[in-house]
Order: structure tokens, then sequence, then C-alpha cells
């Protein structure tokens, strides 16, 4: 089952972002979203954090930050589990859209939004810093009032 995350989970959090080449969840990024309001939810196994997403409402939008799960617990649909706890947060919160942006490189996140019917609605040139050099985000958007 999904459940809100606090600050005890901020280790295991970093460690499964520290997987992903681009992010910037570090420690002191996390306690300060969580003291800004933006909700963590992950799942766990045996008292060990597996995935965990970041999500915050701003006005009518809900604004997804992050969804990662573990390398080694991939493909097992706890991806979209994650994803419809924001879905019912979005909807509870009276919010019109769901949005995120992806590296649109990332073929295996933007074919999963796009499962889940998301549209690509525009992009952000060289968005995202990585080792190879900058590569541009795909903005993706969920309408909540079409489920």
């Amino acid at each position: 089952a999904v459940k809100r995350l606090n600050s005890r989970h901020i280790a295991q959090i970093v460690a499964i972002n520290k997987s992903f080449e681009i992010s910037q969840w570090h420690e002191e990024a996390c306690l300060d979203a969580m003291k800004a309001g933006y909700v963590f939810c992950g799942i766990e196994q045996r008292k060990q954090l597996i995935g965990f997403i970041v999500y915050h409402r701003l006005i009518d939008v809900c604004q997804m930050m992050m969804v990662a799960v573990d390398s080694s617990q991939q493909r097992r649909g706890y991806d979209t589990m994650l994803l419809n706890n924001c879905i019912l947060f979005a909807q509870r919160n009276h919010c019109k859209r769901i949005e995120c942006e992806v590296r649109s490189e990332n073929d295996q996140a933007l074919s999963f939004y796009n499962s889940h019917g998301f549209l690509c609605v525009g992009s952000r040139k060289g968005y995202y810093l990585t080792k190879k050099g900058r590569v541009d985000a795909s903005l993706m958007s969920l309408n909540i009032k079409s489920l």
C-alpha cells in the first residue's frame, strides 16, 4: 500500500534517487520540500522503501515532481500504484490536471505516462543537464476531468 512519508524516510528516498542520472533530490532538498508542504508518498517492503512519489498542489494543478522505483523492483506495477495515489490526491483537491516533466529521451517514462492518459503538451529545450550534455524535457499533462 502507498503511505505518506516523512523526514525519517529521507535517507532511503535519496538512496533510490541516486540511481537516476539527472535528479537533484538530495537530503536538504527533500527536507525543504516537506517543510514547504510537498506530499511525499511511498511503498515499503519489510520496512525498506522501494518507491516514492513527490507532488504538490499549485492552485488548481497538481505538479508531480518525482516518481522513482528502485531498479530491482521495477516493472511490478509500483509506479502505477504511486501515480494512482497522485491522481486520487488531485481529484480530492479539485485539481484540473496533473503536470510533470520527463526527459525527452526517456522512452520508458514517456510510454508509461502515455499509457495512463498523459499527453505531451510542450517541451523545454536543454532543460536537463546530463553527463552527455543538455537534453530537452517533455511537458506531460493529464486532464483530471476526463477520468
